[in-house]
């Protein structure tokens, strides 16, 4: 049991007129010294829930309240599910059937009434009985008939304002807050779905991104210089005779890290230059305000929205070859069994030699004679470096959880032209090992010096969120990799490795990463479970993360160079979460807007998919060479009806006695794209086994 279910079990066997201290419910629950430090924040969460009351320093269970606040998030099928405010991962969300939604739509906040248990354990259910807030954000949509039909899962029609106009077309509605079916406070029209500038403008409205910058932060940038001044670099490091690389994507617009090495007889000697944005953003001022605001970078398929204005990050703070620019330079020396033998932090200023693509980088470890000797031995050096690291990673426990992605490759047109997985090269992880070397170093100096510090987080997992992959790897054949505790990473470790090669293996990556808790910032160090470390932070790209400009500053000022970040941190690592997980929202909402336009150019095509998972509807599938999800609604395969096991592992049909299980390979031919869905439906192009007809099957 965990810590809450101990604690809420143990007062609700109290007899109504009895309660607790803290310290008498210690003693009774029979906690550790450990344990007893995570008592408090408990009761404290418990509190904030309203499960359990506090009066003179006494704990009780209270009863559980008729009436529960939480957010709403919409399903395609029509239901909901609520997550109560303040919940926890052990929470269950709310189950809302679809007659008891009373209108409402995705993200907003609700009040839910009559919680009654689903059997079998799935958790409660209600009803929504208020909405108490509408979503902040725009909802877009196709108009039909004065009512725009969200896309995605809502399937809500919200009534637009008269003569909005626009039939057929794709808008933006923001919705009032009023009794009754949802109605439109302002809506504006964008254009036809198959335009590929619209997704784009829907982001644009739904997360409130801009590429402008308010006329003070860009007064402020103004005023900063085109290059380095002498002053500047007074002072500082000389890390110019070094020969520093930039190693970025194709399309890559700024450049803030450069690498630089030297092998010394079994050590190498790994210099990081990262930007030094912090000497020209400083806090208080119109570009700060303004980066934290933004919190990052976000990054569209095809555009970007940079945290800074252009002036920083495609000039002062770009690591461009040939121009001296200033830097925040972390100098670690590594032995031969990948232990940091000493590491030093100056402010610098470099002079990049090269800037490399991936690609480019890739080519040289391959062979390739361009650059000259001194690029190509240092990326070799680089190379040997990055593999000892990522070897010595692998035995701490670290989680190799790198799934592919789907790239999108525009036309002249805007529109999308193929979709195929992003290559992983071995000059991907060369960069990556040395930036988590640097971050580590750079989150340990300042947690040991107890300076202040905007640490990236990445809680253990709740082992019971793994249990489900378990008859899965048995169903897949990779059983005895799983056996032992889940949580553990080393079993998980294991498990990665036997899926290696396997047909099923981004599957089974893909459900360990969903087990997982998010990661996170915050001001206290709570270690980072995927990559095994107990100290953690980002410092490497300050022109497009705050919190590593909030780190910039604090290890500055442990240096001697200005003041140290103020309070409030943890509001700004919460500031900072939240515009994340924006972000990351709005790429996935217009990658999949994309990916339906792509589809729908490519009717009665076959394609070979993978087999993600069974529901009530049909067959979730994934196309092998593009990587974009859809469904296969069990209605559509003819001459069968389909049961699905009770595990969920597999589908089996009543006639054809034909099976299929979670992780084959299957043929899928595409039939139609439902825009206002944003969802793809295929069918099999033959279900597996001979398939006899229903007449045959009777007869």
């Amino acid at each position: 049991m965990t810590m809450r279910e101990r604690v809420l079990a143990h007062l609700a066997s109290l007899k109504p007129s009895e309660s607790v201290t803290r310290s008498r419910l210690a003693q009774e629950l029979g906690l550790t010294p450990r344990e007893r430090r995570a008592l408090a924040p408990t009761l404290g969460h418990l509190l904030d829930q309203g499960l359990i009351s506090v009066s003179r320093g006494r704990y009780k269970a209270a009863a559980v309240p008729k009436e529960i606040s939480g957010l709403y998030h919409a399903s395609r099928f029509g239901y909901g599910f609520v997550t109560r405010d303040g919940a926890n991962e052990a929470d269950k969300d709310i189950f809302i059937p679809p007659h008891a939604t009373a209108g409402a739509l995705d993200g907003d906040r609700v009040m839910v009434r009559k919680l009654a248990d689903v059997p079998g354990g799935k958790g409660p259910e209600g009803e929504v009985a208020a909405i108490l807030e509408r979503s902040k954000r725009p909802v877009a949509g196709i108009v039909q008939g004065g009512f725009l039909y969200p896309f995605g899962f809502d399937r809500t029609p919200i009534a637009l304002p008269r003569n909005t106009g626009g039939e057929g077309k794709v808008a933006v509605a923001l919705v009032s807050l009023s009794d009754g079916p949802p109605s439109a406070e302002s809506a504006d029209v964008l254009g036809d779905f198959g335009d590929p500038s619209v997704p784009v403008k829907a982001a644009e409205a739904r997360f409130n991104l801009t590429k402008e910058f308010p006329k003070k932060v860009m007064a402020e940038a103004e005023e900063l210089p085109e290059k380095p001044s002498s002053s500047d670099i007074r002072g500082r490091t000389d890390f110019r005779e070094l020969a520093a690389i930039t190693i970025d994507p194709d399309d890559a617009k700024d450049f803030d890290d450069a690498l630089s090495i030297r092998r010394e007889g079994a050590n190498f000697r790994l210099f990081v230059h990262i930007a030094d944005v912090s000497h020209y953003v400083k806090p208080g001022g119109a570009m700060d305000h303004e980066a934290l605001r933004r919190g990052n970078s976000t990054y569209l398929p095809g555009t970007a929205y940079p945290m800074l204005p252009e002036r920083l990050s495609s000039g002062l703070c770009s690591l461009v070859p040939g121009e001296e620019r200033l830097t925040f330079t972390a100098e670690i020396v590594v032995d031969a069994k990948a232990r940091a033998r000493s590491v030093r932090f100056a402010k610098g200023v470099i002079r990049s030699r090269a800037r490399l693509t991936y690609k480019e980088a890739q080519a040289i470890l391959d062979g390739a004679p361009t650059h000259g000797e001194e690029i190509s031995s240092a990326l070799h050096h680089l190379n040997e470096l990055a593999e000892l690291l990522g070897r010595e990673r692998e035995k701490r426990g670290s989680l190799d959880l790198d799934l592919p992605e789907a790239t999108l490759r525009f036309g002249l047109s805007g529109r999308v032209e193929e979709i195929m997985p992003s290559e992983r090269l071995a000059s991907h992880r060369l960069v990556e090992e040395c930036m988590l070397l640097c971050n580590t170093a750079v989150a340990e100096a300042l947690d040991k010096a107890q300076a202040p510090c905007l640490y990236r987080v990445h809680e253990p997992p709740d082992p019971k969120r793994l249990e489900p992959l378990r008859p899965l790897l048995c169903a897949l054949g990779l059983g005895e990799a799983s056996r032992g505790d889940l949580g553990d990473p080393f079993t998980l470790q294991k498990v990665l490795a036997k899926a290696k090669g396997h047909r099923a293996e981004k599957l089974v990556a893909y459900l360990i990463l969903r087990g997982m808790m998010q990661a996170r910032y915050s001001a206290k160090n709570a270690g980072h479970y995927g990559l095994a470390l107990s100290t953690y932070c980002h410092f490497t790209s300050p022109i497009r993360r705050y919190p590593d400009l909030v780190v910039h500053r604090s290890l500055a000022a442990l240096l001697g160079f200005g003041r140290p970040p103020g309070a409030m941190l943890e509001e700004v690592a919460a500031q900072c979460s939240a515009t994340e997980r924006q972000s990351d929202e709005a790429e996935r909402e217009v990658e999949r807007w994309h990916q339906m336009a792509f589809l729908s150019t490519r009717l009665g095509d076959l394609f070979e998919a993978i087999v993600l998972g069974f529901g009530r509807a049909g067959i979730r599938v994934e196309l092998l060479d593009h990587l974009v999800e859809g469904l296969c609604p069990f209605h559509l395969i003819d001459d069968d009806r389909i049961r699905v096991d009770r595990d969920g592992l597999c589908a089996r049909g009543i006639y054809s006695g034909a099976k299929l299980g979670v992780g084959e390979a299957i043929s899928v031919r595409l039939v139609r794209v439902d825009v206002t869905a944003l969802e793809a439906h295929f069918v099999p192009e033959s279900w597996p086994g001979a398939v006899r007809r229903r007449k045959r099957a009777r007869g």
